[in-house]
Order: C-alpha cells, then structure tokens, then sequence
C-alpha cells in the first residue's frame, strides 16, 4: 500500500467566561514548509503533490509527513535540508523551513517494437552524417531506424583536424556501414593536424619557441597544431651575436610562423670574440684599435674572423715601450679575433730614469740591493795601491767603508742586503783569495774552501746568505784547478766540471749558473747546475760564451760568440733551454721581472759601448732614456727589483758611476 500523509491539526478550543484574565502574548501562529526536487519524482504531504518547487503554510507545532514518490523507473536518491535519509521526512513545524527531495533520471523509454538504436560519440572535433537520414552528430548523435535497416555514416573533419577512423560496431577510415540488427554505438576519432617545424642552428645560441616545445639547445624540431602561429626567439650566448634567421624567416628579430605546412628556419649566431686592451706604466698614451681609440684601459667583442689594427701613439712626455700580450715590438701590429685575445701597451714617463753620479773612473762596482743600497771597491784615494771596499746608503747618499783593509778584490751584496767579499793576495807563488761574508752584527765570517792553497772567492751571496763561487783545488800557475762551489756557512758542496775546471757566478730560481774550461788558455762556456746536473748552455757558432746574471725564476743572461766571432747578448730560461739572442753585446744582470741590463760592447767587468736595458722583448739603448746630454751611459752592471740601475760612464763630463732610477 502507498503510503499516505496524516495531518492531524489539534485545535484546542478553550471558552473564557466572563471575567477571565485577558489572553497571554503569543508568537507567530503560521510556519511555511518549502519543498524543491530533482531528477523524475515527486512530493506529497505539504498540499498538491509537488515537482520542482512548492510550499505550504501549518499552523506552528503541526506535525507534518512528507512522502518522496519516485516516478516509474526512477529512484529516491535522498532527503537534503531539513531533514536526511531515504525514509519519510517528519516535520515538527516550529518555523519556515526547506526540505530537498533528489530523484535519479527515469531511462528513456524502450523503442518501439521492430526498431534499433544507433548512437555516435565524436572524439574530437568533426561531423557525422547517416544515410538514410535520422543522425547528423553534432548535433544529433542517437537515432532509431527500423531493425534491420542499412546504415552508412560518414565523418567529415572540422578545419585543422583529421579523421582517422572508427571505433565500437565500425572500423576502418572510411565510410562506416552498419545494417541494424540491434542496438549499435559507433565512435568517430578525429585527431589534429600536426605540423613540424624544425631550426637548425649556426653557432653558439639558443632558440626557443612560444608556445613551448623547441629548446634548441637540446630539442631542435617539434609538432605544432596546425593553424599555430609559432614564435622563435634567437638568444645569443654571452659570447656571440644573433645575426638572422633563413628560411621560413628573415630578419633579426622574433621569427613567428603560422603553421599550415611543416616548415624549417635556421638561425645563425656569429661567434664573438673579446678584444682585452690594458694600458700600463707612469707615462701617457693612447691605442687604437681600428676606429676605437682606448686612452686606458678597454675592452672589445668582435665577430669571429675580424681583423684589427693596432697601434700606439705616447703622449707628449711620454714613451711607448712596446706592447705585451698578442702584439709585440714597437710598431703596429694587426690582430685576426679567432680567439679571445689580450693586448697591452707600455707607456713610461720620458725621461724614463734620473740620472744620479757617485764614484770614480776607478770604481768596481758590486751590485745594488732592493733598497737601493750599492756596494763597490776602489783604491785609496791618492794612494792608489790596493783596493777599499764600500757600502753607499740608499737613503743618505753616505760612503762607508765596510772592510778594514786594503786588499779588497770583489764585493757582492744580495736583494735583501746581505753581503759577500773577496780579499786578494800573492801567496808567493800564485794569485790567492779569501772570501767572507757580512754578519748580521756586522763582522766577517770566512767561507769555506775546497782544501786548495789559493782559496776561493764569492761569486755572489743570496738573501739566506748562501755563497757561491770558484775554489782552488790542485796544482800550480797555469795547471791550477778550480771547482765551482756552494757554502751555506756549516758546509761546502764541491760542484765539479764537465770539464777540467769550473766556477760559479750566481744562483736563483733552483740553479746555479757559471762557466768551466779545459785550461787557462782555453775558452770558458757557459754552465747551468740545475736538478738534472750541470747542463753546458753553448754558444752561438764561436767557442766561448758566459752567463752573468739569473733571477728567482731561473732565467739566465750572458753573450756568447757569434760565428763572426763577435758577441751576442743571450737570454736562456728553463723551459725553452736554448739561447735566445737578445742582440750585439751581452747582458750582465736580470731583476725577477725579466728587466736585464749590459752593454752593447763585450767586456767584464767593465764593459764599454752604450748602456742597454733590456725590456718587454725590446733592447733600449739607456742614453735615448735620459734627458741629460752631457751624460753618455756606458756599461750597465746590474738592476734591482725596483728597476734602479748602476753602471758607469761619462755623467755630466765627468767619469763617474752612475745610479739610474726609474721615474714610473
């Protein structure tokens, strides 16, 4: 039985006799209960059966019933509101309220007897038409036809898509033809048409496309929709220029193409290359580079391949001392930019050097510290027999002498000051020699010897006050031997020959350079003492050659003779291990920059011709670096780190030492 709705309304009717107490206040007497539906059902219990939305209006404190009544083939899914659950909906009603009712879809009605269903489901966009008549889906995609009726559907693609094929009760790409003998479902699959656009690429760049989907980089093609309007973009590397786009683009800017066929573009990217240019010394200038003039220090990209010309102008007061770096020389020099390069010039302050006079005709000079400290010998003024020995203060210009005696042969200081001397005497049968070297206190300690009667003398002393030199081992006059040697003030290392005699000049950077020989009638050449043993440097076609001076990196100055038999300043460095020719003359010192002086004259120890600096590759002639014109610059001895420079000739037409130091 169908359950049924009991309102039951209790009115309570109460006489009042006369005389009663009027009636207490009340509340409202009228509550409204609002009811709403969905799906195929209906409501009752609150007026007419209600579908959709009703409402009806009960006294407050009704008991009220709502009964949910699902159509034929539909289901009561449920009360929402008010009340819950799927049972009936009891109301006790105190105030207006809401009650929802859910019903599922009814299903549609089965078809008539003698016919069949055929349905079509789109997958993508398109259109399909059945013949005979009855779907046209998009719009209609269900349609019955009489059981066994013949019908053939066709798909047609909406623009920029393609069919390609059926699924359910049909397959295939073609026309679809289905005789009906049940129910039957179709599905038309309709795919985009995709284009492909590929870059290729030229050089160090990156392209990338909006919307996503080339990286190029790593991914340099990719399939677009058709219709796409695609942008590329050209991103140059840090180190090269976006020059265009070929192809399916021209131009530099964003290449953007709307896809109706697979296209290809390429991009080039130059590659660039940097140009670095420093300028450097105290004195002025100015470089050009092409049609780009630096005043100081600039740099440059330039597309692979460029050419550029340099060159470099002083200003006035100035010098251009050569250029470093990928140009060298004095002249001006073209560059082809296949790599990145670094260029520098060199400019001085002219004059480069004041010129400051001290000593005689008769100074011995010993060398210059990195203070700028000289120590020399010379003989005794108006007595001229023997030799004094001196320390000249950097600071104060004051003279000192430093060894008690007369019998001074040799001094040599090291950069950091410390000193090394050489006395000499006649033993009654041969030249013979003492060395010493400077405390710290000040007083003499001697050096060691190789056991010979002759002694030994100081080549040179370095900053741990090591002293090398040449020791008298065996024999007498013309048979003596000597042997090169190290003392480092508890012991003496004997430094043998490659021949039958040797001696040692000075020591640096792990070596130890001097000279041996057969015999006092024989020529000496040039030797190395290094890890690997004594190494002989050679000579440049004659027989002799010497090494004179070698700095902390072991590089080592000296001439040797030409085949001509004239002598050739030579530069030699332990990883070439060959003599470079530096040019006519010779070279007797070398500071840990490389800077090395001499003389454009052979001769040891005192060389003539014309002062010579040896800078940035580039032999200067000293004269063309002063100002002074009553001063010809003889042979220079030796350079300090700071650049200062001793050596003598003519100063101010007096013969003189002279003390060059640099104005940058």
């Amino acid at each position: 039985m169908r359950p049924f709705i009991v309102v039951s309304l209790l009115v309570l009717c109460v006489s009042c006799g006369k005389g009663s107490p009027p009636p207490a206040a009340i509340g409202p007497t009228q509550a409204t209960v609002r009811v709403s539906t969905t799906g195929d059902g209906l409501v009752r219990g609150a007026g007419p059966d209600c579908r959709a939305s009703c409402s009806a209006s009960f006294a407050t404190g009704a008991q009220v019933q709502l009964e949910a009544v699902p159509d034929a083939g539909a289901t009561f899914t449920g009360w929402s509101g008010a009340c819950g659950g799927t049972g009936p909906c009891q109301l006790t009603v105190s105030s207006d309220v809401f009650v929802a009712a859910t019903f599922s879809q009814k299903p549609p009605p089965p078809p008539p007897p003698g016919t069949r269903r055929l349905s079509v489901v789109l997958q993508g966009s398109g259109r399909v038409v059945s013949t005979p008549a009855g779907i046209d889906c998009g719009a209609t995609c269900s349609s019955q036809f009489d059981a066994g009726t013949a019908v053939s559907l066709v798909a047609t693609a909406a623009a920029g898509w393609r069919f390609s094929g059926w699924s359910g009760d049909c397959a295939g790409a073609g026309q679809c033809a289905v005789t009906l003998a049940a129910d039957m479902a179709v599905t038309a699959i309709f795919e985009r048409i995709r284009f492909s656009l590929a870059v290729r690429k030229s050089g160090p760049g990156t392209v990338r496309s909006f919307p996503a989907g080339i990286d190029c980089g790593p991914t340099c093609e990719a399939p677009f929709d058709s219709g796409t309007t695609v942008t590329l973009t050209g991103e140059p590397d840090a180190s090269s220029q976006f020059a265009g786009w070929s192809g399916g683009c021209t131009g530099t800017g964003d290449c953007k193409l709307a896809l109706d066929a697979d296209s290809a573009v390429t991009a080039t990217f130059i590659r660039r290359y940097r140009l670095s240019f420093t300028m450097s010394g105290a004195g002025h200038g100015s470089v050009s580079l092409g049609a780009r003039k630096c005043e100081g220090s600039c740099d440059g990209l330039y597309d692979a391949g460029t050419t550029v010309s340099a060159s470099a102008a002083a200003a006035a007061g100035s010098i251009f001392m050569g250029w470093t770096g990928a140009c060298s020389g004095l002249g001006g020099c073209t560059l082809r930019l296949d790599q990145d390069l670094a260029l520098g010039a060199i400019f001085w302050p002219f004059p480069a050097y004041t010129v400051t006079a001290f000593g005689n005709l008769f100074t011995s000079l010993g060398g210059i510290d990195d203070g700028g400290n000289i120590v020399f010998v010379r003989p005794p003024e108006k007595i001229m027999v023997g030799d004094l020995a001196f320390y000249r203060d950097a600071g104060t210009g004051e003279e000192r002498q430093i060894w008690p005696g007369n019998d001074a042969w040799m001094v040599r200081i090291s950069p950091a000051g410390r000193i090394a001397l050489t006395t000499f005497h006649w033993n009654g049968n041969d030249d013979a020699w003492n060395s010493y070297r400077m405390t710290a206190s000040g007083t003499w300690q001697s050096v060691r010897t190789l056991g010979g009667a002759d002694g030994a003398y100081a080549g040179s002393i370095d900053d741990a006050g090591v002293v090398v030199g040449g020791a008298h081992v065996s024999g007498t006059a013309t048979d003596r031997v000597f042997h090169g040697y190290v003392e480092d003030g508890s012991s003496i290392v004997d430094l043998g020959s490659s021949d039958v005699n040797s001696s040692a000049s000075a020591r640096g950077g792990g070596y130890i350079i001097g000279g041996v020989w057969n015999n006092a009638f024989a020529p000496r050449r040039a030797a190395v003492w290094g890890p690997d043993g004594i190494r002989e440097l050679g000579n440049s076609g004659g027989s002799y050659s010497s090494a004179y001076g070698i700095n902390r990196h072991g590089v080592v100055v000296g001439t040797a003779e030409q085949s001509d038999h004239g002598f050739h300043a030579f530069i030699w460095d332990p990883q070439s291990r060959s003599l470079r020719d530096a040019g006519v003359g010779q070279l007797l010192s070398i500071n840990d920059d490389g800077v090395a002086v001499g003389s454009t004259e052979d001769g040891y120890p005192m060389p003539r011709g014309n002062g010579s600096l040896y800078f940035n590759g580039i032999v200067w002639d000293l004269n063309g670096l002063v100002q002074e014109k009553d001063t010809h610059l003889e042979g220079a001895m030796f350079i300090n780190s700071r650049g200062q420079i001793i050596g003598g000739g003519l100063v101010h037409n007096e013969w003189r030492d002279y003390l060059l130091t640099p104005r940058n």
